[in-house]
């Protein structure tokens, strides 16, 4: 860690979000997008961190990420993969990987070829469409490439956190609810996945809350967030060795993403969705996205969607 103090400041100036998650920093131009799931929304933060556009949608939108070739953004709304575009906030679906209405996209991210991945959960707000007992294993872990989507993993209750190597080896996944980071051995050219272990147990330590997004740095060391946890953690995955806490005060911190200048510094996400009263009032920057900043450490940019 650095020896300067680690300072966390809030960076949007709107209203928090209901469930901020997904940060993507777009280095070409310096901006930080985010989705609020809970509010059906997509938020882009300008350089400046002055003008904060926002779109709502009828669906949930869990995901966004930018593309190799024009200025369109890849989203997961609802069950699909759909195209954005931010000039005429029109929007057009790729693909759509199941009609079930108790199902949705959550977390996704794209691996070092470009290719989009996202996992499906039970829907909480339509959980009334699916029995109880179907819920748990619900979920299944999708690729998108050209045109196609394949299924690459299945029995995934609350998809979350995904994040690749630097030599493109090992795949890191979160399933938070047996709150377990999941490493599978990774086929760069092919984007075949094998071989999987657990990695990182929360279940061991109930204080870490529920393992959900994450990111990788420069060194390949895990930064985690925890839902339910008020903080980061930071990892050896291979491992399985904690180095260090970053307190937040919020609970329910949902993710992160690398970004600034030379990708020194860390964008969190975080939730206030069903805090109770009490709790908001105790957390009133719960649901904001915060810059930390001093961590001494550097991590890598976002990937971006192949669609060239």
């Amino acid at each position: 860690m650095s020896s300067a103090k680690v300072s966390v400041s809030v960076v949007s100036k709107r209203a928090p979000s209901v469930l901020a998650e997904g940060p993507h920093w777009d280095d070409d131009t310096g901006r930080l997008l985010w989705v609020d799931i809970a509010g059906k929304e997509l938020h882009i933060l300008s350089p400046d961190g002055q003008t904060e556009f926002c779109h709502e949608f009828d669906k949930t939108v869990s995901s966004v990420v930018t593309c190799t070739k024009g200025d369109d953004l890849l989203l997961t709304v609802g069950t699909s993969i759909t195209l954005y575009s931010v000039g005429t906030k029109s929007s057009k679906e790729l693909a759509s990987v199941t009609h079930d209405p108790g199902l949705r996209f959550n977390d996704g991210k794209c691996d070092p070829e470009g290719r989009m991945w996202a996992g499906t959960m039970a829907d909480p707000s339509m959980l009334g469409t699916m029995p109880k007992g179907k819920q748990e294993g619900a979920g299944s872990l999708y690729c998108f490439e050209k045109g196609t989507t394949l299924t690459k993993e299945t029995d995934i209750t609350i998809a979350n956190g995904l994040a690749w190597t630097n030599d493109k080896r090992h795949f890191f996944y979160v399933d938070s609810s047996p709150r377990k980071v999941y490493v599978y051995d990774y086929d760069v050219a092919t984007g075949g996945i094998s071989n999987r272990r657990v990695a990182i147990d929360f279940s061991k330590d109930l204080s870490l809350g529920y393992p959900d997004g994450i990111c990788i740095d420069a060194d390949d060391k895990l930064w985690i967030a925890g839902y339910e946890s008020f903080k980061l953690t930071y990892w050896d995955p291979f491992a399985a060795k904690k180095l260090q806490e970053i307190p937040l005060p919020v609970a329910k911190v949902s993710s992160c993403c690398w970004g600034g200048p030379d990708y020194r510094d860390l964008y969190v996400t975080t939730s206030q969705h069903e805090l109770t009263e009490e709790e908001r009032k105790e957390q009133p920057l719960a649901g904001s996205v915060f810059c930390v900043k001093n961590l001494g450490m550097r991590g890598l940019p976002s990937v971006k969607f192949n669609n060239s």
